[in-house]
């Protein structure tokens, strides 16, 4: 069990990493604070006009589908939203400044290419990103009982104490 008397961390998963990386987006731009000293992202949806893996997926139900991800878009987003907009879409925005971040996903889930194109542009910012990619998770592996879930949440909690000091 991580400890929580270090720097804090902010993370998610799915939508949870979405919103994670638009608050830090958005506290550095409109209040020129970065108070996290990691950011946890497993299985973030970045760009929300839809990678290649998110559109091409299709109606393969690993946790998540193609249809799941425009239903939920449709609730999420007012109409006419721009959806390749960094203030809906943070893989477009600046990521500059930005803390050490892990990246997780499972090869079967259909959000990967959003965390390894995102992966990529948070090191293109200048930022460190530890990608961690698990062969043959589905979305959001980690909430099932299994000995990989087991390593990929001992891995993401190992980060976790690194980056903020704490002891797991």
């Amino acid at each position: 069990m991580l400890t929580l008397d270090g720097p804090p961390a902010i993370g998610g998963e799915s939508a949870g990493a979405h919103l994670a990386v638009l608050t830090l987006m958005r506290l550095r731009d409109r209040h020129g604070i970065a108070p996290f000293v990691a950011a946890n992202l497993n299985a973030g949806c970045y760009d929300l006009s839809g990678t290649p893996s998110v559109r091409n997926w299709g109606a393969e139900k690993l946790v998540l589908n193609t249809g799941d991800i425009d239903q939920f878009l449709a609730r999420f987003l007012p109409e006419g939203t721009d959806r390749a907009s960094p203030s809906v879409s943070p893989l477009h925005g600046g990521l500059a400044g930005l803390p050490p971040a892990l990246f997780t996903c499972g090869t079967r889930d259909l959000l990967l290419d959003d965390t390894l194109i995102m992966a990529a542009r948070w090191r293109e910012a200048g930022n460190r990103a530890q990608v961690s990619i698990w062969p043959g998770g589905c979305h959001v592996f980690q909430a099932f009982s299994t000995t990989q879930a087991d390593r990929s949440l001992s891995e993401i909690e190992t980060f976790l104490a690194t980056a903020t000091g704490t002891k797991a």
